[in-house]
Parts: structure tokens; C-alpha cells; sequence
């Protein structure tokens, strides 16, 4: 009953924390969530915003570009006119009225010209054509001297008498190198802020500093050009464009009166639940004066309702989706709870059996480890047994040689024919056996064959494979399919896998895997052989393929086994490496050619 309470109360809390941990995370993740779509909603609508303001500038002074060809375009046939020629030079304002009425008329109606004038070659006006009834003035312009200083078409923005921005084209007359006068077109810039508003929907005013005009001459002018006129209305700047219909009077002077009294050039207003965003852009004129400013006011309540409706949108969408992650993942806690409850009474029956089966585990260890002393002295008895035949190898071969010397010389049914023939047969099977011990501890003579290398490998790991089960040493083959023979010794090549299985079961001692791989590269056949080892040193790897180097206890390496790889690989006309960090595991990899190669 105890236990059952213990469980019940470990499973209760466990699963509370899990839940409360959850939440957490999701109401985290969501704030988290909903702050970065704001940001980003945020940054786009004044991304949109900027492009917007930053456009009306742009379209503007595109727009009086071209407005300023245009009216180039017109002067320049005017100058090409002979008939205009000859009534400029005579000077007649009545032929020039005559000849320049109809002309004027056109362009007001066709382009919104708003000025023409006649001048004399000493920039004396002649002619009006705008207002005929005033003349006699002396021009003295910014556009009107440089025109005369160049001697070339000049145009630009200029501040009139009257308080109106106005774009001046003035082009000198010249007949035979002779300057007959100068002829200008002007342009009210006012009606480029009703294209602006058209095009970008928003609002344009704009304002001119009551420093360089006077009252009651800007009246006048404003009257003239039918606008409304209101001097107070400011307290430096008026307004010249009165005929904007997005904006209320009164609001469009919460905006401006909000840029001039703050001293900024950007702002934003929010009123009757509508937000606006303005830029003050300052004019200068053609001279470099700074003589007013556009004031750029831009309606943002769709971009904003529209964040924040979306912002909600995704907020929504991120709760649904966390809320069923929640009621998914308390199910699935339930039914591992309901588990977790079945483990604990399977638990309890198994207590009862436990003692008994680790009673037969340690009979089972210490089987094998009998079997294991046994392996190990079958190993050392085939480590002694390649030294042996390394030292008894060439004796033996004496001992064959002069044998069969002696039975070459002596007849059949000699007493001593039938003593040296054994001798012979029982040295030639000697001999064979020392060749199959001498596969295990050096190269010796060989010759080279086409080998199949997966077939020759797979006979080297069959001679490990008894070792590496008793270390408890997994060998995982992945050869490739289809791989072209190569020329080799194939007693060499076994003799290089034997020796990298068993450095690689040396660096085990705890269990592990090794896996032999084999694949074709371009012109190679590349062998890896990888441990789950503990791996080698920087300095190790310098040493590793020394004779004699060994890092392992005295009397448990002679340091040749890596070296003896190292010359049948270079022998075979290939390449070795090794990539290895401590505790990481080591890999081989070595790379034969598959064109034959000379035979050793």
C-alpha cells in the first residue's frame, strides 16, 4: 500500500512539473512569437512608409525634369522661328503680342504654362504676354543671368515677387552671332502637388518662408491664381496650395504647425482613430536659398490596422497550435503515466527471479573467461609460432636445397635415394607450413595476382574473428558491390587487416566495433578500417608508423606491426592515413591502385 503511494505520488509530480514546464514554454514561445511578428510587421509598414515618402520627392523632382524639357523643347522652336526673330529684334510689343497670344494660350491649356516673357538683349523686359499691361523692367533674375552669363538655355526653380514657387526656362536669341533677346517660360509648380496626391495618395503642401516675400504682393498673387490667402495662419511660413480635399483644414494645421514648432522634419499624428505619418522636405531655389518646404502628409491606417491584424492572425494560429500540443502532450503523459504504473508492478515480480538469473550470468562470465584464457594462450602460442618460423625459414631452406642437390645425383635404387626423398617431402611440408606462419609476421617473398579485395578481406577477418568475440569487439563489413580485382598479394593484404583488427580489438578493452569498409574511387580502391577505440595523440600519429614505435606495455608489442603495414602498402604502389583523436576512435584508410602494379 506504501508503494502504491509512492508511485502514485512520484507520478503525480513528475507529470505536474512536466505540464507546468509546458505551459511555461508555450506562453514564453507566444510572447516571444508575438513580439517578433510585431517587430517585423513594424519594420515593413515603415519600410512601405519611407518608400512612399521617399517616392513623393522623387516624382516631384522627376516631374520638373521633365516639365523643364518640355518648356526647352518650346523655346528651342521658338529660337528656330525666323518670323519670332524678326518681331524680337524690332521689338514691337504689339507684333509680339500678336505672334505669342495664341502660342501662350495653347501652352497654358495644354501644359500649364503660366508665363511668357519678351526681353531686350539688356534683359529689359519687352513683353508679358501673361500680363501685357506691365514692362519696362530690368530682369535681373538668378535664371535670367545665367542664361546671359552661358549664353545657353538655363532654367530652374525661383521664389516670384508674388510668393509662388515658380520653374523659370530662359533661353537667349541669337541671329548671326548677334544677340537679339532673351525669351522665358515659366511654370506654377503648385499644380505638381495635385499629381503627387493622385498618384501617391497623400497629401502635398507647400509652404514659403514669409522672410523672402511681402504681404501684400503674395495676397495679390494668391487672388490672382484664385488660392486662398491666409497671412496669420503661420507664424514664418504661408501655405500657397489651398486646394487639398484628404485632409481637413484644421488638421492639415495640427501637422504643419507640428513640424515648425517642434523643429523636426519627420512626425506622426493619430486623430479621430486615423493615423498620419509627414516628412518637411525643405526647397531651395535655383540660386542654392533655402526658400520653403514640401510638407508630405501620408495616411497609415490600412498599414496599421493591417499589422495588427495579422499580429493577431498569427498570435491565434501559434495558440490553437500550442493549445492541442498541450492536450496531445497530456494524453501521451497520461498513457505513460498508466505505463509507467505497469513497469513498477512488473518490477516487483521480477525481484523475486533477479538473484537466480545472476547466479547463471556469473556462471555464464565465468565460462568465458575460461574460454578466453584459453584464446589468449592460443593467440600467444600463434605469436610464437610466427617467430619461430621467421627464425627456422631460412635454415630450413638450406636444409631443402641440399637435399634435393643430393637426390638429383644418386639413382633410384640407391640405398640412400628413398632417406633423402622423405627428407626432401617432409622439408617441402615444412616449408609450406612456415609460409603460412610467416603470413602473420612479415611479408616475405610474395608474387602478385588479381585478387579479389573483398574476398581477400573477408578470409583475414575470419582470422580475427575469434579474438575479437571474446573482447566483446563487433565487426561490421560494408564492402562495395562490384569492385574491379586489383593486382595484390593477398597474403599481404590479409596480413594488413589481421594487424589493423588487432591494434583496433588492443584499444577496446572494454568492447567496442570495429567496421571494415571497401568502395571505388576514380582510379583507387580505398579500404577504411575504424575502431570505437580510445583513440591516439598529435604526437602519436607523428611516430606511428616507425619501426619499434609502440605505445602499448612491455612485452605486449613489438612496435613492427604498424611499420610492416606501412612497407606492404607502399610495395603494393598505394597509400596509407590515419584520422584519430583521443577518445574519439581511430580510422585507416588506405587506397590501392587499381591498374596492376609491378610485381615484388
Amino acid at each position: 500500500m506504501q508503494t502504491k503511494e509512492l508511485e502514485n505520488g512520484i507520478s503525480f509530480k513528475t507529470k505536474a512539473r512536466i505540464l507546468v514546464f509546458m505551459i511555461a514554454s508555450i506562453i514564453f514561445l507566444l510572447s516571444a512569437f508575438i513580439f517578433a511578428i510585431y517587430r517585423l510587421q513594424n519594420r515593413n509598414a515603415s519600410s512601405i512608409i519611407e518608400k512612399k515618402l521617399d517616392s513623393a520627392q522623387q516624382l516631384f523632382n522627376a516631374q520638373l525634369e521633365s516639365d523643364a524639357n518640355m518648356m526647352s523643347a518650346v523655346l528651342k522652336s521658338f529660337l528656330s522661328d525666323d518670323k519670332m526673330k524678326a518681331v524680337l529684334s524690332s521689338r514691337n510689343r504689339k507684333l509680339l503680342l500678336e505672334y505669342s497670344k495664341s502660342i501662350f494660350e495653347q501652352l497654358r491649356n495644354e501644359h500649364k504654362i503660366t508665363h511668357l516673357y519678351f526681353s531686350g538683349p539688356e534683359r529689359v523686359n519687352i513683353l508679358r504676354v501673361h500680363n501685357p499691361g506691365k514692362n519696362g523692367d530690368i530682369i535681373n533674375r538668378f535664371t535670367m543671368l545665367e542664361a546671359e552669363r552661358s549664353k545657353k538655355i538655363f532654367y530652374g526653380i525661383e521664389l516670384g515677387q508674388m510668393g509662388t514657387f515658380t520653374l523659370r526656362v530662359v533661353a537667349p536669341c541669337y541671329e548671326n552671332g548677334r544677340l537679339l533677346g532673351y525669351i522665358e517660360l515659366g511654370e506654377e509648380i503648385d499644380h505638381l502637388t495635385h499629381k503627387l496626391s493622385e498618384i501617391l495618395v497623400l497629401d502635398v503642401y507647400l509652404a514659403i518662408k514669409k522672410k523672402f516675400i511681402k504681404r501684400k504682393e503674395w495676397e495679390s498673387g494668391m487672388s490672382m491664381l484664385g488660392h486662398q490667402a491666409d497671412w496669420n495662419r503661420f507664424a514664418d511660413v504661408v501655405i500657397i496650395n489651398e486646394d487639398q480635399d484628404i485632409l481637413s483644414r484644421d488638421f492639415a494645421d495640427d501637422i504643419i504647425r507640428g513640424h515648425y514648432s517642434k523643429d523636426i522634419n519627420e512626425g506622426s499624428m493619430k486623430k479621430n482613430g486615423r493615423y498620419y505619418r509627414s516628412r518637411l522636405n525643405h526647397i531651395k531655389d535655383v540660386s542654392g536659398f533655402e526658400v520653403g518646404e514640401m510638407i508630405i502628409v501620408y495616411n497609415v491606417t490600412e498599414l496599421i490596422a493591417s499589422r495588427k491584424t495579422y499580429t493577431i492572425v498569427a498570435s491565434s494560429i501559434f495558440l490553437a497550435v500550442g493549445s492541442l500540443l498541450y492536450f496531445i502532450f497530456y494524453i501521451y503523459l497520461s498513457k505513460i503515466e498508466q505505463e509507467l504504473k505497469s513497469a513498477y508492478e512488473k518490477l516487483e515480480q521480477s525481484n523475486s527471479s533477479l538473484e537466480k538469473k545472476v547466479d547463471e550470468r556469473t556462471m555464464e562470465l565465468k565460462e568465458s573467461q575460461e574460454k578466453l584464457v584459453q584464446t589468449s594462450k592460443m593467440a600467444a602460442v600463434g605469436q610464437l609460432a610466427g617467430g619461430v618460423a621467421h627464425e627456422i625459414n631460412n635454415p630450413l631452406g638450406v636444409i631443402l636445397g641440399f637435399a634435393q642437390i643430393v637426390v638429383r645425383n644418386i639413382k633410384e635404387g640407391d640405398n640412400l635415394y628413398m632417406p633423402l626423398k622423405s627428407i626432401e617431402r617432409e622439408a617441402i611440408r615444412c616449408k609450406n607450413l612456415v609460409s603460412d606462419l610467416l603470413t602473420f609476421s612479415r611479408t616475405g617473398k610474395s608474387t602478385m595476382e588479381l585478387i579479389d579485395l573483398n574476398t581477400t578481406i573477408g578470409s583475414a577477418l575470419a582470422l580475427v574473428e575469434t579474438r575479437s568475440k571474446t573482447q566483446n569487439v563487433e565487426i561490421i563489413r560494408i564492402f562495395g558491390e562490384g569492385l574491379p580485382k586489383i593486382t595484390a598479394n593477398s597474403n599481404q593484404i590479409q596480413q594488413i587487416i589481421v594487424n589493423l583488427c588487432n591494434n583496433a580489438i588492443d584499444a577496446m578493452p572494454q568492447a567496442g566495433k570495429i567496421t571494415i569498409g571497401t568502395s571505388k574511387l576514380d582510379k583507387e580502391i580505398e579500404i577504411t578500417v575504424s575502431d570505437t577505440g580510445t583513440g591516439m595523440s598529435e604526437e602519436t600519429k607523428k611516430h606511428l608508423f616507425e619501426p619499434f614505435f609502440t605505445t602499448k606495455e612491455v612485452g605486449k608489442g613489438t612496435g613492427l606491426g604498424l611499420s610492416l603495414v606501412y612497407e606492404i602498402v607502399k610495395k603494393h604502389n598505394g597509400n596509407i592515413e590515419v584520422k584519430s583523436e583521443q577518445n574519439t576512435g581511430t580510422t585507416f584508410i588506405i587506397k590501392l591502385p587499381i591498374t596492376p602494379t609491378v610485381p615484388l
